[in-house]
């Protein structure tokens, strides 16, 4: 006589549903996304997320008049090749767009490790699947801020970006203080939404109770903004 396992049912979601998830907060599909994560759904939001996060940078970065200064006496052309590699780096779209992908997919990595863990010490139960697809819900707030931070950068008036060089050629690259607290704070307050829906996540997709999702919700976002804090504590 043999026994028959029944599967767990799998949960549909579209991929809209999964994308505007943030903006609805949904209890199923949080739920879906925890029975039934779809890598390709995280993947393909990172794709459509990136450019404008890369068009956001670009209008920065061309407000930006760069210049080079050096301790110690260099050549005319040094100083000419350095500010022409630092413009193709700063400035070329598609080199910002590969850097904003790349940034995207590894925070999502690193976030759905955290939500993976942290979901398996509270709550006992979570897949890393499900950990880097909830990590994917960023898209939105990512996009959001990418259309801000444009908007930003065509409102900011042209700045000097003095990068200077030691003499160990070691480089302080500090873009000016408010360029960057602007920035900052324009990612700090959309981050707050992704921390909402991180804290919902725990709560109706993990079945946490709100003291232990709080906590979850808390230690991944200082994880998913820890490149961030680093920037800020570089200025004091």
């Amino acid at each position: 006589m043999g026994f028959e396992i029944e599967e767990a049912p799998i949960e549909e979601y579209s991929f809209k549903e999964y994308i505007l998830q943030p903006a609805i907060l949904s209890n199923r599909i949080f739920s879906a996304i925890i029975s039934s994560p779809r890598l390709k759904y995280w993947l393909l939001a990172t794709i459509i997320s990136s450019p404008f996060q890369a068009l956001g940078s670009w209008l920065i970065m061309n407000k930006l008049l760069i210049e080079i200064r050096a301790s110690e006496e260099l050549p005319a052309e040094t100083l000419q090749l350095m500010k022409s590699v630092m413009d193709l780096m700063l400035r070329n779209p598609l080199i910002i767009f590969i850097d904003s992908l790349i940034g995207e997919l590894l925070a999502g990595i690193i976030s759905g490790i955290v939500i993976f863990l942290v979901a398996k010490l509270l709550a006992g139960k979570g897949s890393l699947s499900s950990g880097i697809a909830l990590a994917g819900l960023r898209s939105l707030p990512s996009i959001v801020y990418g259309i801000l931070l444009a908007v930003l950068g065509l409102s900011l008036p042209t700045t000097r970006w003095v990068i200077e060089i030691g003499p160990q050629m070691n480089f302080n690259t500090n873009v000016p203080w408010e360029i960057f607290l602007q920035e900052s704070v324009l990612q700090l307050i959309i981050s707050v939404w992704f921390l909402l829906v991180l804290l919902l996540s725990y709560i109706r997709g993990y079945g946490m109770t709100r003291t232990r999702a709080a906590i979850a919700s808390l230690v991944t976002w200082l994880v998913s903004n820890i490149f961030l804090l680093i920037g800020f504590l570089s200025y004091i």
